[in-house]
C-alpha cells in the first residue's frame, strides 16, 4: 500500500488552484497558492517556472528573471525558459523581427499549450510600441481560442478606440458586456463608443445607468455632462459637473469641460481660475492651453494670452510628431526604428512622462543593448535625477566601442 503525506496532498491542491488562477489571470491568488506550494516543494523548477510567468504578467520583470534563473539551477526545461524570457521581452515591446517571426511559429504549432500566453504577450508588445493594427491581428487570433474572454474582448475594442474605429470599438464592447452585465468597465467604454459613433442619446441612457449604480464614478458623470452638452442641454449639463467637482481629487477633463463651458457661455472671469487649474493639473494637454489662452484673450490680457498660444502650438506640434513618429513604427518596429524610439522619449520627457520616457528607451535597448542615443538619453535622465549609479552605468556603456 501506498501512503502520500498531507502535506503533499496540500501542496497538490495548491498547485491546481493556483493553475486555474492563472489561466483566469486572478494572479495575487495564483501568486499566493504559488508561495504555499514552494514551502512544500523548495526545489521544485515548475513551482519556479510558474512563479516567475505570474511576476512577468504582473510586469514584475526583474523578479522573473531572478524566478527563471532558478528554474535553470533546478535544471527545468531550458526551452521553455528561454520561450518564457522571449514572452518577457515581447511584452515590453523589445522584439526583434526575428524574435516575432519565432513566437509566431510557435502559435501556429497545433495546439501549442502556450499558444495563449503567446499572443497575449504578442500583443501587449504591440500595444506598448503602437502597433495598433498587429496588436488587433493578435487579439482576433486571441478570441479564436478564447472567444468568451471578457479582458480580450475589452482590450481590441479599446484598440479600435486607438483607431477612431467607433463602430467595431462598439460592437466589442457590447459583446463583453453581453457576457459580464455587471462589468462597469464595458459599460463605460460601451457608453463612450457609442458618444464617440454619434449616437449621444444611447450613450446618455448607458452613462445614466452606470451614474445611477455608482454615483462617485467620475468619467461616468463626466460621459453624461458631455452627452448633456451634444444635445444642448447646457443648465443641466452645468450643475453635474459643479457637483463632480466637489468630489476629490478634482480631474483634468472635469476641470477643463466646466471652464470650456463658461467660457462657451461668455462668462471668462468665471473660466479664467478653472483653466489655469486645468493647465497645472496637465502642463501637456493641449486643449487647457489653448481654452486658457482665448479666456486670457477676451479678459483683455493680451501678453498671458500670446504665450498660452504658443504653448499650444508647442504642445500641437509635440503631439503630432507623436502621431507621425508611432505611425512610422507601425512599418519600422525593429532594428531601423530606434531612432524613433529615442524621439518618442524625448517627446514624452518634455511632456513631462518620464516614466513612459524610460519605458520607451528601455524597449529600445532591448533590441539593441548597445544603442549609443538610447545609452546617452538615460545616462542624461538619471543624472539630473540625483541617481548617479545609474548614470554612470549608462554612461560607461554609452563610451564602449559599439554603435
Amino acid at each position: 500500500m501506498c501512503f502520500v503525506s498531507y502535506p503533499y496532498i496540500i501542496a497538490q491542491q495548491h498547485f491546481r488552484a493556483a493553475e486555474k488562477a492563472l489561466a483566469d489571470k486572478r494572479l495575487p491568488e495564483a501568486r499566493e497558492h504559488l508561495e504555499a506550494c514552494q514551502h512544500a516543494w523548495p526545489r521544485s523548477p515548475v513551482v519556479q517556472f510558474l512563479i516567475a510567468r505570474v511576476a512577468r504578467l504582473g510586469g514584475f520583470y526583474e523578479e522573473a528573471d531572478r524566478r527563471l534563473d532558478n528554474c535553470k539551477r533546478l535544471n527545468g526545461p531550458v526551452e521553455q525558459i528561454e520561450l518564457e524570457r522571449a514572452l518577457m521581452r515581447a511584452q515590453q515591446g523589445g522584439m526583434t523581427r526575428s524574435m516575432e517571426l519565432a513566437l509566431l511559429r510557435y502559435v501556429e504549432q497545433d495546439r501549442h499549450r502556450d499558444a495563449v500566453f503567446i499572443l497575449e504577450a504578442l500583443s501587449q508588445g504591440c500595444l506598448r510600441t503602437y502597433r495598433n493594427e498587429s496588436a488587433i491581428l493578435y487579439l482576433t487570433k486571441l478570441l479564436e481560442l478564447k472567444p468568451d474572454d471578457v479582458h480580450v474582448l475589452l482590450t481590441r475594442g479599446w484598440v479600435y478606440d486607438r483607431l477612431f474605429n467607433w463602430e467595431n470599438a462598439r460592437d466589442d464592447y457590447s459583446a463583453a458586456l453581453r457576457l459580464a452585465p455587471d462589468n462597469e468597465e464595458a459599460l463605460l467604454r460601451l457608453a463612450r463608443a457609442l458618444a464617440n459613433n454619434g449616437q449621444p442619446t444611447e450613450a446618455m441612457a448607458r452613462f445614466q445607468e452606470l451614474h445611477e449604480r455608482n454615483p462617485d464614478n467620475a468619467v461616468a458623470g463626466l460621459g453624461l455632462a458631455q452627452c448633456l452638452h451634444k444635445l444642448g442641454r447646457f443648465d443641466e449639463e452645468e450643475k453635474l459637473l459643479d457637483a463632480l467637482l466637489l468630489k476629490p481629487p478634482r480631474k483634468l477633463e472635469i476641470v477643463l469641460q466646466r471652464g470650456d463651458l463658461a467660457l462657451q457661455r461668455d462668462q471668462p472671469v468665471l473660466a479664467e481660475p478653472l483653466l489655469r487649474e486645468a493647465v497645472k493639473l496637465d502642463a501637456s494637454d493641449y486643449q487647457a492651453h489653448y481654452s486658457l489662452a482665448q479666456c486670457l484673450r477676451k479678459l483683455g490680457k493680451e501678453s498671458e494670452a500670446g504665450a498660452e498660444f504658443d504653448r499650444a502650438k508647442e504642445v500641437l506640434h509635440d503631439r503630432q510628431r507623436l502621431s507621425q513618429l508611432t505611425d512610422e513604427l507601425q512599418y519600422n518596429p525593429y532594428e531601423g526604428g530606434l531612432p524613433l524610439r529615442v524621439e518618442l522619449a524625448q517627446i514624452f520627457l518634455r511632456s513631462g512622462q518620464e516614466r513612459e520616457s524610460i519605458l520607451w528607451l528601455q524597449g529600445a535597448l532591448q533590441i539593441d543593448s548597445r544603442y549609443r542615443p538610447a545609452l546617452q538619453m538615460l545616462a542624461e535622465l538619471y543624472e539630473k535625477k540625483g541617481q548617479s549609479a545609474l548614470a554612470r552605468d549608462y554612461r560607461e556603456r554609452a563610451e564602449q566601442p559599439g554603435k
